[in-house]
């Protein structure tokens, strides 16, 4: 009896293991079902295709656009409105020739010479030639007024033409003292000399141009160490 119930025990557990195979092995089939499942069938890599890389470049910036800003003037070869069209080459302007000034007539009374300058009643020799002869006039005041009168006297005239009984006579219009030039303070000498210059005489001239002249005369304790016409002008 009890040998009996020890065998039926071993029989209980020899079936519970047959089971226990049986599930190991199902559980081991789909492990490898499943590895392969997951794995893939085939193991060789697998190569990826990619781009071919392209060289690098270094590009030059585009340039900028070229902007002419609001009121820019046009080059200097553009032309101006309204100037006549330029011919031939470029090149620097050419001066206009003027054609050489005739001298003028005597009706305004204004002469021009040749050189275009105006032609006065009276040149510098003229005056100088003229002047000379009151040379003795002035020794005159001198003796009378200042001989022992140390200094220098700068007298002035002007000379121009007036009608007379309608006649052009070219004569001394006045006389005078130039206070820059003069160191002699004898007033009575100076008065003297500068009217001498009233006895100068001209020659008729059809310019109508007066001119204005300086006569210069030092002395020393009376005597002339200096007497002449040094400076002139015309006037229009």
């Amino acid at each position: 009896m009890a040998f009996g119930a020890r065998l039926g025990h071993s029989c209980r557990v020899s079936a519970g293991g047959k089971l226990l195979l049986v599930g190991f092995a199902i559980v081991l089939a789909a492990g490898v079902l499943l590895l392969k499942f997951v794995g893939g069938g085939d193991d060789r890599p697998v190569a990826i295709a990619s781009e071919p890389m392209k060289p690098v470049v270094d590009e030059a910036p585009a340039p900028s656009p070229t902007v002419t800003p609001t009121g820019t003037p046009p080059p200097r070869t553009a032309a101006i409105p309204g100037a006549p069209a330029a011919t031939g080459s470029v090149g620097a302007a050419t001066a206009p020739t003027l054609a050489p000034s005739a001298p003028g007539s005597a009706d305004d009374g204004v002469m021009i010479g040749s050189n275009g300058r105006p032609i006065p009643i009276a040149s510098l020799s003229v005056l100088r030639a003229k002047g000379a002869v009151t040379d003795s006039m002035i020794v005159d005041c001198i003796n009378k007024y200042g001989k022992t009168t140390t200094g220098k006297a700068v007298l002035t005239f002007i000379v121009g033409k007036h009608k007379v009984n309608g006649v052009d006579k070219i004569e001394v219009e006045s006389t005078g003292i130039d206070d820059d030039g003069t160191t002699i303070q004898n007033q009575d000498l100076l008065e003297c000399m500068h009217k001498t210059a009233n006895a100068m005489t001209f020659d008729p001239s059809p310019s109508s141009i007066a001119v204005w002249g300086k006569r210069r005369i030092t002395l020393d304790n009376g005597n002339i160490t200096e007497n002449y016409i040094y400076d002139y002008g015309h006037i229009r």
